[in-house]
């Protein structure tokens, strides 16, 4: 027997494609349908053919919302649904598919599907689409993967390159994500790396220039992490000493990471986003007097995260026209295995890392919501709940 629903989309469905979509009330219909009814609308103006770019779209960003990325029924039930249409509808689909392959790219990422991201991310490599391949850039780096991340870029880097859609600049961006990438992909595959190493100097020779010294020095803490002290950030009170101490200590610790499994591009973007936490500290530092007795702040309080500081990077992380959410996760991924990093080098006392996270935790806390709006895949916000799970 047919329902009253079934009813009005047939009818709808006649006026659609005689009149249009626009003047046939299919969308007012779509929005008081429940998701069972969204799915079979869909499906319904498939079939009759009368689905455009753009309603499609519509049509399947809200019913996405619908599914639940972390249950297996859900996630094989919307693929089905977008294999449909790209059977039935392969041009309108192709017109929109980076933003179904985003949904198809966190389901892979979940299943350990590794072998289907090449495929996924080839939609990206289109011209109008490369700031979105940016995006998906830092899904991937959080997660590891590397390669086939070089490859689409490989592919799409002319084409950023020789095109006016960006604004000035977008191609060094884009250029400096890729070298960033090969210097990972280089350290993961050579026993014994080196900063004038052609395997290396060759594949980012056209690529932006690395910066003089910098090569030797970032290889050299990544590789074989040296000695720290307190005494050191002491004695090197000028602010870049200070800093390079400080990156040398950090590059140290994400090495220490990397060799515990985290992927170094994923402490590499935790590094970038502390930058912005430590920058103040390390600026307003004031080297304690010896001839008095000083309030000035020990060094060790330069290697714990204010709170402030923490809260302003987040703040500044997100906004009206997008946001950072991997780098984010990243960063504060990071900080419980940062902060026992330094314990473990004998730098803060227990008390300190204890006090620290629990400024910390709330923090973490609050920024479950925006992962869900920036649709981050259940791995990444996996990570980040487990990693403040003891908290």
């Amino acid at each position: 027997m047919r329902t009253d629903f079934e009813d009005r989309l047939r009818n709808l469905l006649q006026a659609a494609q005689q009149d249009g979509m626009d003047d046939s009330g299919i969308w007012e219909l779509f929005e008081a349908a429940n998701p069972e009814q969204k799915v079979a609308l869909f499906q319904s103006t498939l079939d009759a053919g009368v689905l455009d770019d753009d309603y499609a779209f519509e049509f399947l960003n809200l019913i996405r919302k619908d599914f639940n990325a972390e249950s297996q029924e859900d996630r094989t039930a919307y693929t089905q649904l977008l294999d449909r249409f790209r059977e039935q509808e392969p041009e309108i689909f192709r017109q929109s598919s980076h933003y179904y392959h985003r949904d198809l790219l966190n389901y892979a990422i979940v299943e350990g599907r590794w072998s289907d991201i090449p495929e996924l991310l080839e939609p990206f490599t289109q011209e109008h689409v490369l700031d979105d391949l940016l995006i998906v850039a830092a899904q991937l780096k959080y997660h590891g993967q590397v390669r086939p991340l070089i490859e689409a870029m490989q592919i799409a880097r002319p084409k950023i390159r020789g095109s006016d859609r960006y604004i000035p600049g977008a191609d060094d961006e884009f250029d400096a994500v890729l070298m960033e990438l090969i210097l990972v992909d280089y350290l993961e595959n050579s026993t014994a790396p080196r900063p004038d190493d052609p395997a290396l100097l060759e594949p980012t020779a056209d690529l932006l220039r690395w910066k003089k010294g910098w090569l030797d020095w970032f290889i050299l803490a990544v590789s074989e992490p040296g000695a720290w002290s307190l005494e050191d950030l002491w004695e090197k009170s000028g602010k870049k000493k200070r800093t390079r101490h400080f990156d040398t200590l950090f590059v140290g610790f994400i090495a220490a990471q990397r060799r515990a499994g985290v992927p170094l591009t994923r402490g590499l973007m935790a590094w970038r986003k502390w930058a912005e936490v430590f920058h103040g500290p390390f600026v307003k530092f004031k080297r304690p007097q010896k001839s008095k007795k000083s309030r000035a702040s020990p060094p060790s309080a330069l290697l714990i995260p204010r709170i402030a500081s923490v809260r302003k990077m987040l703040d500044e992380s997100f906004g009206f026209l997008g946001g950072d959410p991997y780098e984010v996760i990243a960063a504060m991924g990071l900080i419980q295995p940062y902060l026992e990093y330094l314990e473990d080098l004998g730098l803060i006392g227990t008390d300190e890392v204890r006090k620290t996270g629990e400024k910390i935790k709330p923090l973490v806390d609050q920024l479950d919501p925006l992962m869900g709006y920036f649709n981050v895949d259940p791995a990444a916000r996996a990570n980040l709940t487990g990693a403040w799970s003891a908290w």
